[in-house]
């Protein structure tokens, strides 16, 4: 596998260098903050040698490498790119920054839909909820758990 070609295949598909924020990578999965994740072209990344899956999720674009792939094509990616490597505080301080852009608009759709309980539609609508699978009551039903900023 050719980690330089896959990084120089990725740039282009992600919007090129000037979409791209930040870059970091966990055990299976190159995590970018990308200025516009419009841009990214999830289905031609997916068909990238290697790449097992990409989406977006919680200010994060996502490429599943998989265990001893990622870090190689995520060094790679790195310098093709021009960014900062072992930088975690930067890479979480730029999808904090990529969330906050977006909380006023949630707060005004909140203020809209919500007006007698903002609090409550606040917490779950602007910080987000996930599924809990270890609250599953009797049923099969899963329960919500809000995640506080």
């Amino acid at each position: 596998m050719n980690y330089e070609h896959i990084a120089k295949q990725l740039i282009p598909l992600l919007g090129g260098k000037e979409n791209i924020i930040s870059a970091t990578h966990c055990a299976t999965r190159l995590r970018l903050v990308l200025k516009d994740d419009k841009k990214a072209e999830a289905k031609a990344i997916e068909n990238i040698e290697g790449v097992k899956g990409a989406f977006s999720s919680s200010g994060q674009f996502q490429i599943i490498f998989g265990t001893g792939v990622v870090n190689k094509v995520y060094e790679a990616f790195a310098r093709e790119a021009g960014i900062q490597q072992g930088d975690a505080d930067a890479h979480q301080e730029a999808i904090k920054q990529k969330n906050e852009s977006a909380r006023p608009l949630c707060e005004d759709v909140v203020k809209h839909f919500c007006p007698n309980h903002p609090s409550h539609c606040r917490e779950r609508f602007v910080n987000g909820f996930a599924w809990d699978d270890e609250g599953v009551q009797m049923g099969g039903g899963r329960q919500p758990t809000v995640y506080f900023a």
